[in-house]
């Protein structure tokens, strides 16, 4: 991947994906700043610079694709010859956020779709919808289109989020060493 290149990613990241202010996140924690990389990695140049960027660090490895768990579903329900290989140490857990920002329009409306998506029904849908597939952590959840549960993975994520929080600076030097900056 080029230096301009890099550059480039690293500027689409700070601009489209990356927000500072007063966020208060689901665990009821607040945070100065908060990252969403889908508004990078779903914009066609943003996808192409994060696939440069993967192929580089992966093209010594014998890896022949890589990819979240949807993607892995669709391409096997069409027949194709894969296999989802969640690695032993564990799968680091992205939960998806659900919630009303605190001045909605429609307040009402909103705690509505909150109950609506934490329900048996909401949680369905998320876990059958074939462009999401998100596991539900719900013990009364049906399995996954695949037959499995969430709960079938080994998955990673903070057990002090306090902590996890106070390693904002090495997660961010991580992060650029990554993107070479």
């Amino acid at each position: 991947m080029e230096a301009n290149e890099r550059d480039r990613l690293r500027q689409m990241l700070l601009d489209r994906s990356m927000r500072f202010g007063e966020f208060v996140l689901s665990s009821g924690a607040t945070s100065n700043f908060y990252i969403d990389v889908r508004k990078t990695s779903l914009h066609p140049d943003g996808l192409q610079l994060i696939s440069k960027l993967f192929w580089e660090v992966l093209k010594d490895d014998k890896v022949t694709a890589i990819g979240e768990y949807a993607a892995y579903v669709l391409y096997k329900e069409k027949g194709a010859e894969v296999g989802f290989v969640a690695p032993a140490d564990g799968l680091p857990a992205t939960p998806l956020l659900v919630g009303m920002v605190s001045k909605a329009p429609h307040p009402e409306a909103a705690k509505l779709f909150v109950d609506w998506a934490m329900s048996s029904r909401g949680q369905a849908f998320y876990q059958d919808n074939p462009n999401l597939i998100y596991g539900s952590l719900r013990k009364d959840a049906a399995p996954m289109r695949t037959g499995e549960r969430l709960r079938d993975f080994k998955l990673l994520s903070p057990e002090d989020y306090a902590d996890y929080m106070a390693s904002r600076d090495q997660f961010t030097k991580e992060w650029n060493g990554m993107l070479g900056l």
